[in-house]
């Protein structure tokens, strides 16, 4: 019930919260298409797509920004 009440009335947390670097305009594609009111969220993929292309010709995607941070292995788990 209490999750059903959070889908029904809080947007979801803001992005940038989780993600350290989050690029700006890849944030707003998130918490738009992630809107409660469908009338706020996009139309269809190709609106998305054409998002997703001016961030990338801005540059906010470079490679450095999408390599994961270096995870200790524990190699406990495995013993």
């Amino acid at each position: 019930m209490a999750l059903e009440e959070m889908h029904l009335n809080h947007d979801i947390p803001d992005p940038a919260q989780s993600v350290a670097d989050l690029p700006e305009g890849l944030r707003r594609l998130v918490i738009k298409s992630c809107r409660r009111d469908p009338d706020r969220r996009y139309d269809n993929f190709e609106q998305v797509l054409a998002d997703l292309r001016q961030i990338a010709r801005a540059d906010a995607l470079s490679p450095k920004k999408m390599v994961e941070p270096e995870r200790k292995r524990n190699t406990d788990a495995f013993l």
